[in-house]
């Protein structure tokens, strides 16, 4: 029984150290896949709109690693409490491979 619950506690730990690890790579992620359509965000930029980023996890790596699309919008920003109406764009997308290599770019301006 104390190995059971040894092997639980240690797979839990492994678990909780492979999550933080995606969270504080989701930065790392999202700047590989700003530099690789950096021209489609830069043709999309116009005043009054911003570019956000979204990072989804598409499935895991058998050894290390994940497999990330980053997904690109623009939408209009919003001024306080002024209410605005809201539109946006998907800009681009990437997919970024267990080691961090981009796999696939989509430049794509479409409303959503």
């Amino acid at each position: 029984m104390k190995k059971l619950m040894l092997f639980v506690v240690l797979v839990m730990g492994l678990s909780f150290v492979s999550v933080a690890q995606n969270n504080n790579g989701n930065n790392q992620v999202i700047r590989t896949a700003k530099q690789a359509v950096s021209q489609c965000i830069q043709d999309a930029k116009e005043p009054g709109f911003e570019i956000t980023a979204q990072a989804r996890v598409v499935s895991s790596c058998f050894v290390s690693g994940f497999i990330t699309e980053v997904t690109f919008y623009k939408s209009v920003k919003s001024h306080g409490n002024n209410p605005t109406i809201q539109s946006i764009e998907m800009v681009a997308t990437v997919t970024i491979g267990c080691d961090g290599e981009v796999m696939n770019t989509n430049c794509n301006l479409n409303s959503i």
